[in-house]
């Protein structure tokens, strides 16, 4: 069971946003190494964020 399934109300909402947020988070950090190289992809990638 995920940790936050016990939680209630607010603190249940709070807890998934910032794990939510987290993940999105390293995974676009991940990415951006990945594209580093590729300048063109890169910028691509921060305009759809914007």
């Amino acid at each position: 069971m995920s940790p936050w399934i016990q939680l209630s109300g607010i603190n249940k909402f709070k807890f998934n946003n910032k794990f939510i947020f987290n993940f999105v988070k390293r995974e676009l950090f991940k990415m951006l190494i990945f594209l580093k190289k590729d300048r063109i992809v890169l910028i691509t990638d921060f305009s759809v964020l914007l």
